[in-house]
């Protein structure tokens, strides 16, 4: 440790606390004393590693691993992680939950407001990881790599600022990046001036950063300088493209992470892209039928004005024949040459979607409250019918399926009195291969009071009974055997399930594949649709009102979200919470916007209690404290004992507290100087070493240890601020003179 590593100390804790506040911006309320704390920890697991420059090879090496190791481990339980998962048994539970936080950052919005606490602590730790290895590497005795270190931990802290700077909107970037100039300056360069130099070098650091202001607010530009994310290089069409119809094996489809769109819109929407309306007996899949119909047939006689919503939309890794959309379409604007269909799904008849396309959607979305869909009369019409059909195999598995014999039947419409024979249609249906299906769906729906309580009350039993997983087994009947046998699946088994359980029981439904509503990014005022988003939901008609939007998917966050999407009034009344997989948890429809924060503000800190980042700090400081005083006592070892390792002592905490002394300064002349700049006992102190070692052989008095306290306390005095610390740090309590 040198005598400048306490000013670099400084300002590298002062850069640290900067970058790790603005790290603490990519979660909601973000915990300030717990950054806070990680920047000291990381300060002083930089001072304890200078601190070991003394040490000999092994013992070192081994001394800055027991110091990296713990203050990793102090830094991750001071910003959230729970102590006991640290230990070597729990390192299962560790990975796990890591694991589960990685996978929910690719589809989070910053900042951060889910109630995944492990995407929550993962996005936290991150300030320990930067800012410890930081400072390990930028005083870590590193000899000829030094400045490959201190560049190394540049770029680390650089990181921990320009990641959530780029992610979020912080507002006053001119007067942060000026800051952050400086703080720079301070750390790299103030360290090594002294005097003069230090005044110059800070003026040259404060006169560089004034005259870069206006040439940044120059730069500055609302659109990028080259847009990259549209360029194709290689001439061909680029993007992810998607097959909707249901096959319901394991999920084959991109699962990378990538941006497929982005969209503006006044609220969450569901993105449609086809309609799939028949269930074929295995599967359901689009059929065309209506395609020639103009959208308003299957609207109501006056729709809702307030159900209208306008999006624009820009596409980026996506190909696609038929055009991102939400609800039913009333105009496109900005693509060419599109034919919207009864139901919705817009297709292109030239070209497909592809990087770059950017246009704009007003489409009517039913978003109506519990009241009104209870409200809603029992539906009507011939053109309903089509979605009430279903083909149904016979029983007996594999060997029947192969042997066809299908039949069609169509449900009469829930609550009608049913034309033809009602009893013949029944028994067809219980003596397919569906019977169980249809068993199950009138047990669910016979005592609903109104078609709106049985579509819940069938979107209910799946969401609070069957999992989520993208790894079902392959079955011939994949439906019957996700309801009756495996009981998992994902969003095509979820939808499928719930549209055919609504059709048997004479509810209008069809399933929709598309994207759910995607990410919400407040900064720049859009949601980011991801190849993760691929999604199915379910539309059901009510009279007066239209189609309307149900998800029984599972969301991946905990039960809580799921019992809250099964309270939501439909889908589309719901916020989107970003989790594991697909699914998308809804909001109570009387839950206010600020009710998630409010309450994870309510639960109890899972982490350390307040107390312990102070008592960790504590630890560290002594911690750090020892190791200086073990460096001393092994320099002064080499010195021999008596008045030569005294000697030894001294010249190295006046170096330690910013002296300079040059290489032939007498004895005499150092007695001289300390009584002018410090004080006589220092002087004393000096005069009995001297005295010492020219006229007793080396020996020295009783009195010495008063006059080395003395010593202390001058020194501390002289040293100005935190002077007493230092000078206590720089000559440990216990002297080195008893070693004759």
């Amino acid at each position: 440790m040198t005598a400048r590593t306490p000013l670099r100390l400084l300002a590298f804790g002062a850069l640290a606390l900067y970058v790790l506040a603005h790290w603490g911006g990519l979660v909601a309320d973000p915990p300030a004393w717990r950054l806070a704390a990680v920047a000291a920890i990381a300060t002083a697991a930089g001072g304890l590693v200078a601190a070991t420059a003394g040490l000999p090879g092994t013992a070192g090496s081994a001394a800055r691993a027991v110091v990296a190791c713990g203050a990793f481990a102090a830094g991750a339980a001071v910003a959230g992680l729970e102590p006991r998962l640290l230990l070597p048994a729990n390192w299962d539970a560790l990975h796990a939950g890591l694991d589960e936080g990685m996978a929910g950052l690719r589809t989070v919005s910053w900042p951060y407001d889910g109630r995944d606490e492990w995407v929550r602590r993962t996005i936290l730790l991150g300030a320990p990881a930067g800012a410890v290895a930081a400072a390990l590497l930028a005083f870590w005795p590193s000899g000829r790599a030094a400045p490959l270190a201190h560049a190394a931990a540049l770029v680390l802290l650089l990181a921990l600022f320009g990641t959530p700077v780029a992610e979020r909107e912080y507002g006053a970037e001119l007067a942060r990046g000026v800051a952050l100039a400086l703080l720079l300056g301070a750390w790299l360069w103030l360290p090594r001036a002294r005097g003069r130099e230090a005044a110059l070098a800070a003026a040259a650091v404060c006169g560089a950063t004034l005259l870069a202001v206006p040439v940044a607010a120059a730069l500055d530009r609302g659109e990028p300088w080259v847009d990259y994310r549209d360029w194709n290089w290689f001439g061909a069409i680029g993007g992810s493209a998607f097959d909707f119809d249901h096959s319901y094996g394991p999920i084959d489809w991109p699962r990378d992470g990538t941006t497929l769109l982005r969209a503006r819109a006044a609220r969450p929407l569901y993105w449609k892209v086809e309609v799939l309306d028949r269930f074929d007996g295995v599967r359901w899949v689009r059929t065309g039928e209506g395609a020639t119909t103009p959208p308003a047939y299957e609207l109501p006689g006056v729709p809702n004005p307030d159900w209208v919503e306008t999006a624009e939309l820009s596409i980026r890794e996506l190909r696609s024949d038929v055009a991102v959309v939400a609800g039913i379409p009333l105009r496109v604007e900005g693509l060419r040459g599109v034919d919207i269909a009864v139901d919705g799904t817009t297709t292109l008849r030239a070209r497909q979607l592809s990087e770059g396309d950017r246009y704009s959607v007003v489409a009517y979305v039913p978003n109506p409250s519990r009241a009104r869909l209870r409200a809603a009369p029992a539906p009507s019409g011939f053109a309903l019918r089509r979605y009430l059909r279903v083909e149904l195999p016979p029983a007996g598995g594999g060997d029947a399926l192969e042997r066809g014999g299908r039949i069609t039947v169509a449900m009469p419409l829930h609550g009608e009195d049913p034309p033809g024979d009602q009893a013949a249609r029944e028994r067809l249906v219980r003596e397919s291969a569906y019977g169980r299906t249809y068993a199950l769906a009138r047990s669910l729906t016979d005592d609903a009071p109104t078609t709106y309580d049985a579509v819940k009350a069938v979107e209910r039993h799946l969401l609070d009974n069957y999992r989520y997983s993208e790894r079902p087994a392959e079955r011939d009947l994949p439906l019957d055997a996700f309801l009756f046998e495996d009981r998992i699946g994902y969003c095509q088994h979820f939808s499928g399930a719930m549209a055919l359980m609504l059709r048997l029981v004479g509810i209008p439904a069809r399933v929709v594949g598309g994207f759910a509503p995607g990410s919400y990014n407040p900064d720049e005022r859009e949601f980011r649709v991801r190849d993760l988003d691929a999604h199915s939901w379910v539309e059901v008609f009510f009279a007066g009102i239209g189609w309307v939007q149900f998800d029984p998917t599972p969301s991946g966050a905990p039960a809580q979200s799921r019992a809250e999407q099964s309270a939501a009034p439909t889908s589309a009344t719901g916020t989107p919470t970003p989790g594991r997989g697909e699914a998308v948890a809804a909001r109570r429809d009387d839950e206010p916007e600020e009710a998630p924060r409010r309450r994870r503000a309510e639960q109890p800190d899972e982490g350390l209690p307040a107390w312990a980042a102070p008592l960790a700090l504590l630890g560290l400081a002594a911690l750090a404290t020892a190791g200086l005083w073990g460096a001393t006592a092994l320099r002064v070892r080499r010195a021999g004992g008596g008045a030569d390792a005294s000697l030894a002592e001294l010249e190295l905490a006046l170096r330690r507290l910013g002296w300079r002394l040059e290489p032939r300064t007498t004895l005499l002349a150092l007695e001289r100087r300390l009584e002018r700049a410090a004080g006589p006992r220092s002087a004393a102190y000096v005069r009995a070493l001297r005295e010492a070692r020219y006229a007793d052989g080396g020996r020295l008095d009783g009195d010495l240890a008063a006059h080395r306290r003395g010593l202390r306390a001058e020194l501390g005095r002289a040293a100005g601020r935190l002077g007493r610390v230092r000078s206590w740090v720089a000559l440990p309590p216990l002297p080195p003179f008893r070693r004759t």
